[in-house]
């Protein structure tokens, strides 16, 4: 284990949970492999897709990149299986139908390596559309989508793998507010995040996302209530 933590100082574990991916999913791994920091490993963790995403990835990836293969378990359960198989010393997540621009590492682990006291650092994501249907529609209904923004949400972020040994993993119980759920509990922690303002991270939306029309109202009250308690508790 030693010998493993060693060799993994200064390198980044590419989470990318994925369920009936191969649609997008090379372009997702392309964008990792067109990454100017070349200290990384990739791990896949396939959530039960029938659409032969585990097969794509084994023919045409190999040991590129780690997959491992699960029942249908959600989100979270896939992040967590994907931390604990890296022992890298920064960790990053990507959806299997988005994109990182080039440099998206290089500059997220250089603004970590020069703030030792963040836990993480965030910088701007951008939706982008491959329909250009699709996009005039949403664009009609809100058309600050086309606008880069901060998006506190762990896909938009770098962070040290210790600050989930001091966190703690993701939340299962939590099927659509998980990554929410985390980032509320780090704060309550006292993890200190950094921001840059860097578009950093390409979002496609496309009609099968399965965060598109999502109720997730109740998880959300659930995790309110916890967090109201962690912090009375602290208060005494």
């Amino acid at each position: 284990m030693a010998d493993r933590d060693v060799a993994a100082r200064g390198r980044v574990g590419c989470i990318i949970p994925a369920f009936n991916a191969r649609e997008h999913i090379d372009a997702a791994l392309q964008s990792i492999f067109a990454q100017t920091y070349r200290a990384f490993e990739i791990v896949v963790v396939d959530d039960g897709s029938s659409d032969g995403t585990g097969e794509y990835l084994r023919a045409a990836f190999g040991e590129r990149l780690i997959l491992i293969e699960q029942t249908p378990s959600g989100v979270a359960t896939a992040r967590n299986r994907g931390l604990d198989q890296t022992r890298s010393e920064f960790v990053s997540f990507l959806d299997a139908d988005d994109l990182w621009p080039p440099y998206r590492l290089a500059l997220l682990v250089e603004a970590l390596r020069e703030h030792d006291g963040w836990s993480g650092c965030f910088a701007t994501s951008r939706n982008f559309w491959d329909d250009p249907r699709l996009e005039a529609r949403d664009m009609e209904a809100d058309n600050s989508l086309s606008d880069p923004k901060y998006r506190n949400t762990v896909t938009a972020g770098l962070f040290r793998r210790s600050v989930f040994e001091r966190v703690g993993i993701f939340d299962e119980r939590f099927r659509d507010c998980s990554e929410h759920e985390w980032l509320i509990r780090a704060k309550d922690a006292g993890c200190a995040f950094g921001r840059i303002e860097e578009t950093l991270y390409l979002r496609r939306i496309h009609e099968m996302n399965r965060s598109r029309g999502k109720k997730i109202e109740s998880e959300m009250a659930q995790i309110v209530v916890e967090h109201m308690k962690r912090v009375r508790d602290k208060k005494g």
